[in-house]
């Protein structure tokens, strides 16, 4: 899954209920899909204003590429306005159709259509697709693995929103959010004395947060 895809099972809940919407914050969504854009290299980002600057990567991020794509250059905070919560909720509706139909199709989310409320369907999340993107935060921030792009903005935009406080106890939280704060390479030299390319790419599109 691509990194808003995590985002999203990340944050829906058992009852299908989407964290970061619930909490009114459907913006991450938005900045999840702005910063995968980024790193597939579709989209740049230069002062807070976003380019296209390639072909569209994957069909789920098809609603906020072709918003940037009609409107460039904007800002980036317009994009992430347009796919927050609205008084139609066209924008997030749109965006959270494209992110789950292969998530359906692949048995990560399971559609349920009962007790619609505002004719709006719930995806369930099937709890071993959500448990190995915990697996891979923890297997990259607590165990040693290699840092990825994905995973470094996985975890600012899950804390941003208070996301990491349901999978992981307040001392790894505080080891995750050590790490996310830590210069790219602290002692100057990692990969037997190589700057960390992934580790200084990772932070270049964490510091995009600050205009999402």
């Amino acid at each position: 899954w691509g990194l808003t895809q995590a985002f999203f099972l990340c944050t829906v809940n058992h009852r299908g209920h989407h964290r970061a919407i619930s909490m009114g914050n459907a913006a991450g969504l938005a900045a999840a899909a702005v910063l995968e854009l980024a790193l597939e290299g579709a989209v740049t980002m230069t002062n807070g204003r976003l380019t296209v600057t390639g072909p569209l990567p994957v069909p789920h991020l098809a609603p906020v590429y072709r918003y940037i794509e009609a409107r460039q250059p904007l800002k980036a905070r317009r994009v992430v306005e347009a796919f927050a919560i609205t008084f139609t909720n066209r924008g997030p509706d749109a965006l959270v159709a494209a992110v789950v139909a292969p998530l359906e199709a692949t048995g990560a989310v399971t559609r349920d259509t009962s007790g619609l409320h505002g004719r709006r369907p719930r995806y369930l999340p099937n709890p071993r697709a959500r448990d190995s993107v915990i697996r891979q935060i923890r297997t990259e921030f607590l165990e040693g693995g290699a840092l990825s792009d994905e995973v470094v903005i996985l975890a600012a935009l899950l804390d941003r929103i208070d996301g990491l406080s349901q999978f992981f106890p307040p001392y790894e939280r505080q080891m995750l959010r050590a790490q996310l704060r830590e210069d790219p390479c602290p002692s100057g030299q990692r990969n037997g004395g190589r700057h960390d390319p992934v580790r200084r790419g990772a932070r270049d599109h964490d510091a995009h947060l600050r205009y999402l």
